[in-house]
């Protein structure tokens, strides 16, 4: 599942809205779920995904990006 965040937001995420925010359920283990954002490139920014684009079900991989002294998951769309 995800949702788009839109105003109001944290300030230092106010210029990226909106964004999606997604819920990826991990093939290795059913029921275990992680939130992050779905990027088209690893270190691209959190909006640059067009929500409509989205898919429920589709194909992603971690990627992490960091965030002074702690790294973030972040999911790479797959090409279907």
């Amino acid at each position: 599942s995800f949702v788009v965040p839109h105003p109001p937001l944290l300030p230092a995420y106010q210029e990226l809205a909106p964004y999606n925010v997604v819920v990826i359920e991990l093939d290795d283990g059913p029921g275990l779920r992680l939130v992050g954002n779905l990027v088209a490139s690893p270190d691209g920014p959190i909006n640059e995904v067009d929500p409509s684009a989205i898919r429920i079900g589709q194909a992603v991989r971690v990627v992490f990006q960091r965030c002074g002294d702690v790294h973030l998951p972040r999911w790479l769309a797959l090409a279907e």
